[in-house]
């Protein structure tokens, strides 16, 4: 006597049942007993009845779980004595995992235009800085915390990662300078590392990230050329 998985392998020594490739397992209990599971095969001819009797149906995470996954609704299993079904388990609605996320969007920050002379000679950074921020919105309650973290991309290589640095990307025409992400604080932003979104609440909501950018010589380079000074990175967030 056992149960057989509609769902997916039928395990013979397991009272654990996955549903695919979802990274989800079934465990299905009687509880006329002390929760003990209903493995596969494993039960013996005891003098087991289901009339009258309540069962509980207990999903557990067994892998990485796709977004998006679907549980088909109907019979997801059975508790067969040899090939006799006595017992159909189903599912009345499908049921879709889905991970909790915040949203946002892609952010344009135009620098405008600069002089040479707005880049000290010793390599520090302008003293143009140029506010944004990156908006987080419809994010779900119940989320413990939000990390958020910045990371150069292929077109945009890192140049510092403590001090926030990126270079120009190719398709650039300026040469001898980069461009610095900051907080509110000035406080260089750490690339490629999670930091708290200390905004953040569980009831969930919209929420604010205050930044700025600005450029700056790279020591590197002897001279800095005028041109076009554009860069890319991505925002990346991740939950608890």
């Amino acid at each position: 006597m056992g149960v057989v998985n509609n769902l997916g392998a039928t395990l013979s020594t397991s009272d654990t049942h996955p549903i695919g490739d979802s990274g989800l397992s079934f465990l299905m209990f009687s509880l006329d007993a002390a929760e003990k599971g209903f493995g596969s095969s494993t039960l013996k001819d005891q003098g087991y009845h289901f009339a009258n009797i309540p069962m509980k149906l207990r999903l557990i995470k067994t892998g990485d779980t796709p977004n998006g996954e679907v549980i088909p609704a109907g019979q997801i299993a059975s508790f067969n004595a040899g090939t006799l079904q006595l017992v159909k388990f189903l599912l009345s609605n499908s049921t879709t995992i889905t991970a909790p996320s915040c949203q946002t969007k892609d952010i344009n920050v135009k620098m405008g235009q600069y002089k040479l002379n707005d880049f000290p000679n010793d390599g520090s950074p302008s003293k143009r800085t140029v506010p944004f921020s990156i908006e987080i919105y419809n994010c779900p309650a119940g989320i413990n915390k939000v990390m958020y973290s910045l990371i150069p991309s292929s077109s945009s290589p890192v140049w510092n990662t403590t001090q926030g640095i990126i270079k120009l990307n190719q398709s650039s025409t300026a040469k001898g300078i980069g461009l610095q992400i900051i907080d509110d604080q000035l406080t260089p932003i750490i690339l490629d590392q999670p930091k708290l979104l200390s905004q953040y609440s569980a009831d969930g909501g919209n929420f604010t990230i205050p930044l700025n950018a600005r450029y700056l010589k790279i020591p590197d380079d002897p001279s800095i050329v005028p041109g076009t000074a554009n860069a890319e990175m991505t925002f990346v967030m991740s939950y608890l």
